[in-house]
């Protein structure tokens, strides 16, 4: 009976070391309060860093570069949703056929991933007046009603919105009285312009960017809106390098090159400047004085269907892809690091360069998670960061982003580590090689193990 005990006992000190032995480190065995214990053993860190290749091509990315009238076309970010109601100038009242026509507009864009509009309204086009024989509505009152009529659509397709040209005035909605017949043309009236600019204020979403036609137009509003009101008002400019002054838009009481300062310096604070070109002069449209100019102004959109001889001279003389690439903003992902912290915070450091002509201009956010090697995916919250917002990249600038994300919830494995920046659904673009993941529609930033 003895030996029994003897070998009972001995076999419980034997299991109990065993158990010492495997126990994880880091795992603190449970023993007497009145022992005192040695401090708790940390996990040490996990940390990884890695550098990106750049891709030269052009991107498709939401709210910048080319566009075009044809929405289904994939290798644009932007195309231009003209509304046209040259029927409706003398009738306040819009059928519904144009308003279903405006949402199923905006169904088409969606089939098309990334891309986004540019909302154009007009009442004559092509050079040919209305059936009132007005550029414009029979009165400004009609054109109010019509505002109100597309502001709930407008609204409630927001994320489907790049930029609102102002429209509404004009032949082609450009604001102009070029075929206004004589003292007709309400664009004339800084009254009526006024008017207008209220209404779009009030009626359309407040980070709505309204894009005036000239420079002028802008300024001589300063003293009748409130400075938040200021900064949704733009700018286009659809005869962009025509001529020194391009064609009037660049009137007024400054010189051409004061009201490209201006536009230039509002542009990189948020207001954006887009546009097309329309006269072909060697002395404005060759390459070398095209991308100075657009550079200096912060350009984000141009129209590929005109001017044609401009862009085939662009093509000639080797400048067109360069174009396409640098409108807007464009953001080399240059490297990232992770570390975990020691009370399980993801930090996350990632160096962007902006070589683009201008910032974006939509607050896309940021989205970061891990996938683990079974391919089930976890969300980290972000809890704070710097430079989180693509808004504040300046062109011609490189941004250290961090980010610090909650992973106390994850299991020690291997991850795969993704990020990315979106609107609504509209996932910006890195002109970089490799780390696209079509399935995650994210960038893979690359591999960490979590202890």
């Amino acid at each position: 009976m003895r030996n029994f005990s003897t070998i009972i006992m001995i076999a419980s000190l034997l299991a109990l070391a065993c158990t010492q032995r495997v126990h994880r480190p880091g795992k603190p065995i449970t023993r007497p309060q009145s022992v005192e214990l040695p401090a708790p053993l940390v996990d040490p860190p996990a940390r990884a860093s890695w550098t990106y290749q750049e891709n030269p091509g052009s991107v498709v990315s939401p709210g910048r570069g080319f566009y075009s009238w044809n929405t289904a076309d994939a290798d644009k970010g932007l195309t231009l949703i003209r509304v046209v109601l040259s029927a409706y100038c003398d009738r306040e009242i819009l059928d519904k056929a144009v308003t279903d026509d405006l949402k199923k507009r905006f169904t088409d864009l969606r089939l098309v991933p990334g891309k986004q509009a540019i909302i154009r309204v007009i009442y004559a086009d092509d050079g040919v007046l209305n059936p009132c024989g007005l550029t414009e509505a029979a009165n400004p009152g009609i054109t109010i009603r019509h505002l109100k009529q597309l502001a709930p659509i407008l609204k409630a397709n927001r994320q489907d919105i790049a930029f609102f040209e102002a429209g509404f005035y004009g032949m082609w909605g450009e604001w102009n009285s070029e075929y206004a017949p004589s003292g007709r043309g309400y664009a004339e009236d800084p009254d009526l312009r006024f008017n207008l600019v209220r209404a779009l204020l009030d009626e359309l979403p407040e980070d709505f960017l309204i894009m005036l036609r000239r420079p002028r137009f802008r300024q001589e509003l300063e003293t009748k809106v409130s400075e938040p009101d200021m900064r949704r008002l733009a700018f286009h400019n659809d005869c962009f390098l025509a001529s020194a002054t391009d064609m009037g838009t660049y009137d007024g009481d400054r010189t051409p090159d004061q009201w490209k300062d201006m536009i230039g310096a509002l542009s990189r604070q948020g207001q954006a400047i887009g546009g097309e070109t329309c006269v072909d002069d060697p002395v404005f449209t060759s390459c070398k004085a095209a991308v100075q100019d657009m550079k200096r102004l912060g350009m984000t959109y141009l129209n590929t269907g005109w001017n044609t001889a401009v862009l085939q001279r662009w093509k000639d003389e080797g400048c067109y892809e360069e174009i396409a690439s640098h409108l807007g903003y464009r953001f080399i992902l240059q490297g990232a690091s992770a570390a975990l912290t020691a009370d399980k915070n993801l930090s996350l450091q990632v160096t962007i360069q902006n070589d683009g002509f201008a910032p974006a201009y939509q607050l896309f956010q940021p989205e970061l998670f891990l996938v683990n090697a079974a391919g089930e995916s976890r969300a980290l919250e972000i809890k704070a960061g710097e430079h989180l917002d693509p808004r504040s990249w300046r062109s011609e600038q490189t941004d250290s982003i961090h980010m610090l994300a909650d992973a106390s919830a994850l299991a020690p494995g291997n991850y795969q580590v993704f990020l990315r920046w979106s609107y609504y659904d509209r996932i910006l673009r890195f002109p970089v090689q490799s780390i696209w993941n079509e399935t995650w529609q994210s960038y893979e930033l690359g591999s960490l193990s979590i202890p």
